[in-house]
Formats: C-alpha cells, structure tokens, sequence
C-alpha cells in the first residue's frame, strides 16, 4: 500500500466531537458523528445527500455495527436516532462531487456488509445483506475505489468496521509469530500495531471460575458466536485480528498474559525484542 495524505478536520475543535475526514486526492469525505449531535448539525456538515452509513455500539468488550444508505443520510440518521438504541457514533461517506446515486450507495452498502461479515471485527445488526445491484463496468470500477477509500478512512478514524483479515499464505515470515506457552501452537501476523491470529490455531476456553477470567470467558463467547472460534474442537474457524498482542494472547490462553513476551518469531524472539530492534529508540522491554 502506498503513502496516502488523510487530513482530518473537527469543526468545532473538538477531538471527540464531529471530526470529518479524507484523503486530499480522492473525492470521497467520511463523517465521524457522535449521536447526539445529529440532531444539531449544522448547514456545513452536507448530509442531505446520497451516502453509505454505519452506526457504531461499543461497551467494554464488545462493538456492533449497522450498515445503511439512503438518498438523505441526514434524514435517515435522524430515523435511526429515534428507532435504534444501541449505537452512539454513525459514520457517513459521501462524495464531495455529489456525484453518487442510488446505484452507488447499494453497491457501496452490499459491499461493505459483506467485507464486514468477513472482517468479524464487528457484531453486524443487520437482519439483511443490502440490496446486490447490477451495475455496468465503469460504474463498479468506480464504486470499488469509492470503497478502498471509505475502508482507509474508517480506519484511520478508529474503526476497521471493513479490515478483512490477511491469510498467513500472503504474509511475509519476517511479520510471523508464533505462541508457544502452555503448548499453544497457535501462530500469527504482526502488522500495523494488530495482530491476526490465522484459522486453525488452538484455543482453550477460560476457566469460568477464574478470578481473571470473566471478561476474557465473555470475549470469548462472543467469538464462538460471531463463527471465530469453534469450541468443540478448540480451533480459529476464521483469521482474526485483535487490537493488541496481549489481547490475542489472552484468547488463545484463555488467560491474562503479556503478548509481547508470550508471541515469538521463528528463532524464539519475542514481539518486544523483534521491535525494539526495528526501533533504536526502544530500549527495554516489556515484562
């Protein structure tokens, strides 16, 4: 992927406000709205418009997402403010050219229930997969690099709603790690600060009587039910990635642990150590 310009501005200088962002040469701008602000936006914030949508929830242990589009984000928002309750923040694309049309937005909708589905990063709200529109070649061309955008900036902003995960087959042996503690075996790829645990790693559930081990036992369910983990035969179904090294050690171990000791490459040397030789800055490591 190459270098890319993201510029984020915040409209009323607030870092946790509305922020909007894009990237300088694309025609693409994503919203970052918390929901009690939709019902005040003011006339530069352009929502009267065709866009792709996503309502974000979060709690302590896990985020959900619903994926919409209508010719008037602002109007929709304003429905989904009195009609869902689950969601705190919505996050809107929309063209700086106006040039999207109904075609567009199911197109870009379809897409990215499906790259969410498979990103499992997210508990998905919708009942339905969007409506599949046939779209001629130009027009898919288009809306694909539409959504190459959208998914950048999402992610930029915090939510990697669309980041499907890499399969070990394209990942360079430089960025794998493995994690052996306890007899673990299960194996990974450390990338931009995450770490994806590949399809076919063990796990062991938590113990439920474990005093460290309630939120870990709840995350965990939660990946049996979103079709991450399978508990009969203690394996990753899917790859998934997680937010931190400790984190995905965690659900591998069914326990609190340091990732940045417990993952380690090849030659038996930890994610800390691996780092800290990237980074001649970095002088001790993390115990």
């Amino acid at each position: 992927m190459r270098a890319q310009t993201i510029q984020i501005f915040l409209p009323k200088g607030e870092p946790r406000g509305i922020r909007q962002a894009e990237i300088t040469t694309k025609t693409v701008r994503v919203f970052d709205i918390p929901r009690g602000d939709v019902s005040s936006l003011t006339p530069e914030i352009r929502l009267n418009v065709p866009g792709v949508y996503f309502l974000i929830g979060s709690d302590e242990d896990s985020q959900s997402v619903y994926i919409g589009e209508s010719d008037s984000v602002k109007h929709r928002l304003a429905q989904h403010v009195a009609g869902k309750d689950f969601w705190d923040r919505a996050l809107v694309a929309v063209s700086l050219t106006n040039s999207w049309t109904k075609a567009h937005v199911q197109f870009l909708e379809h897409a990215a229930i499906e790259a969410a589905a498979k990103s499992r990063q997210y508990k998905i709200e919708n009942s339905q997969g969007g409506k599949i529109s046939t779209v001629p070649p130009p027009l898919k061309a288009d809306c694909e690099e539409y959504f190459e955008t959208i998914e950048i900036l999402l992610s930029t902003l915090g939510y990697p709603v669309l980041d499907v995960p890499r399969s070990g087959q394209d990942a360079p042996a430089t960025k794998t790690y493995f994690l052996t503690r306890n007899g673990s075996g299960a194996k990974g790829i450390y990338e931009n600060g995450a770490i994806t645990v590949l399809a076919g790693s063990p796990f062991k559930l938590c113990e439920s009587n474990a005093s460290y081990g309630e939120s870990i036992l709840k995350r965990q369910r939660q990946l049996i039910e979103q079709g991450v983990l399978n508990e009969a035969e203690g394996i990753f179904l899917v790859s998934h990635t997680f937010p931190t090294p400790s984190g995905a050690a965690a659900i591998v171990l069914g326990r609190s642990t340091n990732g940045w000791v417990d993952w380690r490459d090849a030659d038996g040397v930890t994610l800390s150590k691996r780092n800290q030789s990237d980074d001649p800055m970095h002088q001790t490591e993390v115990e």
